[in-house]
Order: C-alpha cells, then structure tokens, then sequence
C-alpha cells in the first residue's frame, strides 16, 4: 500500500505545508513562481497516497498562478502500533519452545 511518488528537489523544498488541523478544508504551499503563500483549493485522489493538489498564489498583484503539486506518501517515521505488535507475534510463534522462554527469562523482560 505504500507508494512512493518522486518529487523533485526543487517541490519538495517548495512544498512546505503548514499546519492545520483535519476541519480545516484548505492547506497553504508555497507559490513556485514568486514564493509567496499559495491557497490548496481542490485535490484530486490519484490513489490512496497520492493526490494532485490544485493551487492559487495569493499574490494576485504579482503573480496570481495556478499550479498543481504532486503530493504522496512516501515512508514511516514510526511503523503504527498494530504493525508492531503483529511482527512481534509472529517472530514469537517461530521460535521453538526453548528458544522462546529463553527470550522471556532474558533481560529483555525483566524491569
């Protein structure tokens, strides 16, 4: 389900979002032109990860362009939880009866 889209140097140094919390419909880039504030005002689903961000620049005296930003997923920081806990399961269930209460009785269990 990852998808890693290739953004070029100079996006992804322009690409600089700004916070904002999830009722806010409208995120802020940075104009690739004039390097003003640009106003995300529509977004187009390419894939689960990936989404062509229409943009406005906010400066309409001197520029006023309208671009589209490639924006995807590219990689966790932290895996979620469950992820985890899953590879932890599993790597306990290969591991022989011995080879198992060996790793509980080890420092790695105890506080």
């Amino acid at each position: 389900m990852k998808i890693i889209t290739e953004i070029s140097t100079r996006s992804m140094f322009l690409l600089q979002l700004v916070n904002q919390q999830r009722t806010d419909p409208k995120m802020r880039v940075d104009c690739p032109h004039c390097m003003h504030k640009a106003v995300i005002t529509s977004s187009n689903a390419l894939s689960p990860t990936v989404k062509d961000l229409y943009c406005q620049c906010t400066n309409t005296r001197h520029c006023g362009a309208s671009f589209v930003y490639k924006l995807g997923y590219s990689h966790d920081l932290n895996p979620p939880v469950t992820n985890v806990r899953e590879l932890a399961a599993e790597v306990l269930r290969n591991l022989s009866p011995a080879d198992r209460n060996a790793l509980i009785q080890s420092e790695l269990f105890t506080a």
